[in-house]
């Protein structure tokens, strides 16, 4: 569980059981892990990615929602959900099957704003919604060992117009705007390998003009220079983070999410994360 990011304790008076994980991370980042376990206490804060989004929904057991105020039970087929900055737990306490999903700001749209009180069987206004997505958590959890990423990839699709939706009906975005900024930032996360990529390249390649794009990032306070930079940074700081990444060699690793040099990489990550890439990995494997 710690290498995939979470902090997990259990009741200091109960002794945790054997605990089984299983994870499969989706094209555009997302990772659903089923979790079989019992007497845990998992978190939902991501030290790495305190902007990403998680849902849990309960596949079976008993389980509660902790908010440091209060716990709130939670049913077969209850969502709950919050931010990677938010102290919010979810305790499994008889044998439970639980559904979690982290996604990262790419699919949750950077705009969808769940960090205030956190809920269960609630997700903004859509009710009706909220139900068919804990259907498809579910249906996802009962056959996720017999999924590949690339059979993740509908799925995705899906929770990016859940959070869409949920975005328009609580802040009232303009839905097309909304819809074109999407699709832009999902095209730049499959196009950023390629150090080719550019603002011309992006907006021929989604038929529009470059000036659109710059038109919808500026209205959300971004460029889309600085963006492809942001998000090509902070892949290659999960994958200098992530075991499953730890015999590539640090230039393996910046290649692969299309920097071109050591000095433009190192400098780039420094200012942003404020640690050279060597540090970060460094410091990964003395917290595992």
């Amino acid at each position: 569980m710690k290498r995939l990011g979470f902090l997990v304790s259990g009741p200091p008076d109960v002794e945790p059981q054997a605990a089984s994980v299983l994870c499969l991370t989706s094209p555009l980042g997302v990772e659903f892990i089923l979790i079989d376990a019992e007497n845990q206490l998992i978190s939902g804060r991501a030290s790495l990615e305190p902007r990403a989004t998680w849902m849990a929904t309960l596949l079976g057991g008993r389980a509660s929602l902790a908010t440091g105020q209060r716990d709130e039970a939670m049913s077969p087929g209850d969502i709950a959900y919050g931010s990677g900055d938010q102290a919010v737990a979810v305790k499994l306490k008889a044998r439970c099957r639980l559904m979690f999903v982290r996604a990262p700001q790419v699919v949750t749209d950077h705009q969808a704003d769940i960090t205030g009180d956190v809920r269960v069987s609630y997700l903004a206004t859509a009710a009706g919604s909220v139900r068919i997505l804990s259907g498809l958590l579910r249906a996802t959890g009962h056959v996720l060992q017999d999924l590949t990423a690339r059979q993740l990839r509908p799925v995705e699709l899906a929770l990016t117009e859940f959070f869409t939706l949920w975005t328009v009906e609580r802040e009232g975005h303009d839905l097309e705007s909304r819809a074109h900024l999407r699709r832009l930032r999902q095209a730049i996360e499959s196009q950023m390998p390629d150090p080719r990529l550019s603002l011309r390249r992006l907006a021929d390649s989604e038929g529009v003009t470059a000036r659109y794009v710059q038109k919808l990032f500026g209205a959300n306070g971004e460029t889309f220079s600085g963006y492809l930079r942001m998000r090509r940074l902070e892949r290659c700081r999960l994958d200098l983070t992530s075991p499953q990444h730890a015999m590539r060699s640090i230039p393996e690793i910046y290649n692969r999410w299309g920097f071109k040099g050591a000095t433009q990489f190192s400098r780039a990550f420094c200012r942003r994360f404020g640690a050279s890439p060597r540090q970060v990995r460094r410091q990964a494997r003395v917290d595992l």
